[in-house]
């Protein structure tokens, strides 16, 4: 459909953003990028937050942390309402490892998104990555706690309990 629409505007950048996401879902980042920067110059800049945070995470994806770190910051500052571009810094700044920003930006994620586990999850993944694992496992607990299925909030806060377990069967 999107590709038809584009047969018939060849410059219509919602069209362009919407099928990069297409793109997105099926791992073909470059092919999105190409979408995303097309749709990004006919934007008005105002107007382009969805495709900065959606090109932001592209570029994350391909490990390329420049331009995706002035991307979502783009997206940050055009739509600070919006939750999903904190959530993706914040996994740019733990693959960085500035584990600071990053526990700043998923605790904004769950400030804007209260009833999304996904910020309490990243929140734990870096205070676990920094030995901080009674505060991982309350972060876990909580994300459990916001959805009872969620099968990675399970999966590391029953892997982090069995290890702390065999901590204290080791003492």
């Amino acid at each position: 459909d999107y590709n038809t629409a584009l047969n018939i505007q060849a410059d219509a950048p919602v069209v362009l953003t919407n099928r990069a996401w297409i793109y997105m879902s099926r791992n073909r980042f470059d092919t999105a990028l190409q979408d995303l920067n097309k749709a990004i110059e006919l934007f008005p800049p105002a107007a382009a937050a969805r495709a900065r945070y959606y090109r932001g995470f592209t570029f994350f994806k391909l490990k390329d942390y420049a331009p995706a770190m002035s991307d979502l910051n783009e997206a940050v500052k055009v739509e600070p309402n919006n939750p999903d571009p904190y959530l993706a810094r914040g996994e740019l700044e733990q693959a960085q490892q500035l584990y600071d920003a990053a526990l700043r930006d998923f605790d904004e994620f769950s400030k804007r998104a209260p009833r999304n586990p996904r910020g309490l999850i990243g929140r734990g993944s870096v205070l676990e990555a920094t030995g901080r694992s009674k505060e991982a496992l309350l972060a876990y607990e909580n994300a459990v706690a916001l959805e009872p299925a969620n099968a990675q909030a399970l999966a590391a806060r029953d892997r982090l309990r069995s290890t702390q377990d065999a901590g204290d069967q080791a003492k």
